[in-house]
C-alpha cells in the first residue's frame, strides 16, 4: 500500500515534504508517490523518490485543472493506494475528487500561506464530500477545519553576533507573476561590493543584472543559502522555508494583488505572522532599506528535527 502526496510545486510541495514525516509518524504509509509538476525545483528536490508529473496549473488555471484529470484517473487505477494528501493548491482539485469518487482517504492540508481562513481550492474541498480538511492556524480553525500543528512548530530564532554582509539570495518563488518592484528596490539599496544571488522566477532580469536565474535547482538554492548572509525574498512559504531551514530569517516583502503580483493578498499575512513568531522580517517592497538587512544580521533560527506527530485521524476506507 502506498500514499500518494499531491502538491504544486513552490511552497505547496516544501510544504508537504516537511510535512510528510510527521504524517508518516501519525499513521500514514511511508511508501510514497509524489505528484506534481516537472520543473527543476521538483525533479531536484524528488531526486530518487517515484513522482509522476502533472500538466502545470496556475492559479484559477481551471483549463489545466481539468487537463489533469485523465492522468490522475491512470495514476489511480495503476497503483494501489491507500491514502491521498495534498497541500494545494490548484493540482488538487485535479485528484481528490476523483479519488474521492472510487472511495479513497482524502486529506487536504490547508496551506500555511492562509493564515485568515481557507483558500479558493481548500473551500471547493470542503464542499466534496469525505475530503477531510485541516488548518495550520488555531485562529481560524472549527469543526470543519480543525487546527493539526504548522509547519512553523519546529523553527526559533535566537540573536547571534552580526554577520558582515557580502553575500545575499533574493528568491522570488515560481509563481507565474512578476516582481519588479522588488528587483528594482532591492538593486537601489545593496552597497557595492555585496554579491547576491537572484532565483527570479517569472520576473524578467533588468539589463546588466548579474547572478540572475529563473530557476535553480533545490539543491543548489539550499547551498547558496546556507552560505548566504541575508536572504531577501517575496513572502511565499516555500521561500519562507528555505531561509529559515538554512538558519536565516528572511526579509519578507509581499506581493500585493493590486499591482497584479499575486491574485490576493495572502502574502501580506503570511508575512505579518512570521513576523509575529520572529521568523521574519516584514518590509513593503517598495520600502526596502539596507537597515532592513541590519536587523536580520543577528538573527539565526534554529529548526528542530523531531516535531510532533500530526493531530490527523487516518482512515483505511471512507464510505
Amino acid at each position: 500500500m502506498t500514499s500518494l502526496l499531491v502538491a504544486s510545486t513552490g511552497g505547496h510541495l516544501v510544504e508537504l515534504q516537511r510535512l510528510w514525516p510527521r504524517l508518516v509518524a501519525s499513521g500514514a504509509n511511508a511508501n510514497a508517490i509524489w505528484m506534481t509538476f516537472d520543473t527543476p525545483q521538483s525533479r531536484s528536490s524528488l531526486e530518487g523518490a517515484q513522482a509522476v508529473f502533472l500538466r502545470e496549473v496556475a492559479p484559477r488555471d481551471y483549463r489545466s485543472m481539468l487537463a489533469n484529470v485523465p492522468a490522475s484517473i491512470r495514476m489511480l487505477r495503476a497503483a494501489d493506494i491507500d491514502h491521498i494528501f495534498s497541500t494545494g493548491a490548484g493540482v488538487a482539485l485535479s485528484v481528490l475528487p476523483i479519488a474521492r469518487s472510487v472511495g479513497l482517504p482524502c486529506y487536504y492540508i490547508e496551506s500555511a500561506a492562509r493564515t485568515a481562513g481557507p483558500s479558493l481550492t481548500g473551500r471547493l474541498l470542503c464542499r466534496t464530500p469525505g475530503v477531510h480538511t485541516y488548518c495550520q492556524y488555531r485562529q481560524w480553525a472549527s469543526s470543519r477545519w480543525p487546527y493539526i500543528g504548522s509547519i512553523f512548530d519546529a523553527f526559533r530564532s535566537a540573536h547571534t553576533e552580526p554577520r558582515a554582509i557580502q553575500r545575499i539570495v533574493v528568491m522570488l518563488g515560481t509563481i507565474p507573476y512578476p516582481f519588479q518592484r522588488l528587483v528594482t528596490r532591492v538593486r537601489s539599496v545593496v552597497p557595492r561590493g555585496v554579491e547576491v544571488l537572484w532565483q527570479l522566477g517569472s520576473t524578467a532580469p533588468p539589463p546588466g543584472l548579474v547572478n540572475a536565474y529563473s530557476m535553480i535547482p533545490e539543491a543548489d538554492l539550499r547551498a547558496a543559502c546556507s552560505a548566504a548572509d541575508a536572504i531577501i525574498a517575496h513572502a511565499g512559504v516555500g521561500s519562507a522555508l528555505l531561509a529559515l531551514e538554512a538558519g536565516r530569517v528572511p526579509i519578507l516583502a509581499p506581493r500585493l494583488r493590486s499591482l497584479g503580483e499575486h491574485v490576493d493578498d495572502h502574502q501580506l499575512l503570511v508575512s505579518r505572522e512570521l513576523s509575529s513568531r520572529g521568523l521574519a522580517h516584514h518590509a513593503g517592497a517598495s520600502h526596502l532599506r539596507w537597515r532592513d538587512v541590519d536587523v536580520v544580521a543577528p538573527l539565526d533560527v534554529t529548526d528542530r528535527f523531531d516535531p510532533p506527530p500530526l493531530a490527523i485521524s487516518l482512515s483505511r476506507n471512507d464510505p
